[in-house]
């Protein structure tokens, strides 16, 4: 019976662009948060400023309790602890705070209610791009999702507002001799418009697409989206709330050469035949045959893997069955 070919692919040149199709304003550092021109005054969108009226009515002894006291709310509110600062706004419900105070504290509670929303996923954003793995020179289209788990209509950033989603993206391109190159990233992109979202809503917000590369040398590359959308404020069920950043829970692109689906799909014959032959046009076959081997085939290919290392303990074989090796215990 005679052998099934192994896939055959083709790799580009090193130093291909990953994200060309995006403007080069992205990729500047980090910049401030979103600000909108003609919208409502986010409450507690900036420093919470403790008025207090220079009078003689006013006792010193009582404005120095209350300003102590909001300074520890300011705390609560950069440490992002919601817990503590529902804490302390407890602790003085039904005392009747001077009028020069009733606004801080009136600005803080409607700050606990939009850090509230955060910690209990009645808003979520995350990065969304359709699937995971990609081929070289594929368009990704590249977005939020975000959805609404309130009992009531919200919108994002509020309106009269704009957002920024603030992004970090950690690159990792690996070669068939286990060698990694690792570089971080930064992308900045304007929300423009608010979102609506509706009871129960998700809606895709998407961004400009962009072209998956491959530089020259590898075989895969790994990118870890990671970042906030920077709001300022957020309607909710007509209510403005502060909410300076929602987080977006992270997803992971892969970028393989073009052709490596029939890997994928096939992943220990691909090994075992790459194997046979040995020779260095199948090198990347083994360290892609590792990626994708399935838990259920993960015993039998390291078994198949080690029989190889002991047997080609030098040359360039022996590196891509050890390189193999270590990329078949990874979790993925």
């Amino acid at each position: 019976m005679r052998s099934p070919r192994a896939p055959r692919f083709r790799s580009r040149r090193r130093g291909a662009l990953f994200f060309w199709a995006l403007p080069p304003l992205l990729f500047l550092g980090s910049c401030g948060g979103p600000s909108g021109e003609g919208g409502p005054a986010a409450p507690g969108a900036g420093p919470i400023v403790i008025s207090r009226k220079n009078s003689p009515q006013v006792d010193p002894l009582v404005a120095s309790w209350w300003t102590s006291f909001f300074r520890q709310c300011q705390e609560a509110v950069r440490g992002k602890d919601p817990d503590h600062l529902a804490s302390l706004l407890k602790s003085v419900e039904g005392k009747n705070p001077p009028s020069w105070a009733a606004d801080s504290l009136a600005r803080f509670q409607a700050l606990l209610r939009g850090m509230k929303l955060v910690k209990e996923g009645k808003v979520r954003a995350r990065f969304a791009l359709g699937h995971r793995d990609f081929k070289e020179g594929d368009l990704v289209f590249f977005g939020l999702r975000l959805e609404n788990h309130e009992d009531g209509p919200l919108a994002l950033p509020a309106p009269g507002t704009k957002g920024i989603l603030q992004a970090r993206l950690r690159v990792l391109d690996y070669g068939v001799f286990g060698e990694m190159w690792e570089s971080k990233r930064p992308l900045n992109l304007p929300l423009d418009k608010p979102v609506a979202l509706g009871p129960g809503e998700a809606k895709f917000e998407g961004f400009q697409p962009f072209h998956a590369s491959l530089p020259r040398g590898a075989v895969m590359r790994v990118v870890l989206f990671q970042g906030n959308l920077l709001l300022g404020s957020i309607l909710v069920k007509g209510e403005l709330l502060p909410l300076k950043s929602l987080p977006a829970q992270p997803t992971e692109l892969r970028v393989f050469p073009k052709g490596f689906e029939p890997i994928a799909r096939k992943p220990f014959l691909t090994l075992k035949r790459a194997l046979e032959l040995g020779d260095p046009r199948h090198f990347p076959h083994i360290f892609l045959s590792a990626v994708f081997m399935p838990p259920a085939l993960k015993g039998k290919a390291r078994t198949l893997l080690q029989g190889a290392a002991r047997k080609h303990q030098e040359g360039d074989l022996g590196r891509v069955v050890r390189a193999a090796l270590k990329m078949l215990a990874e979790p993925r």
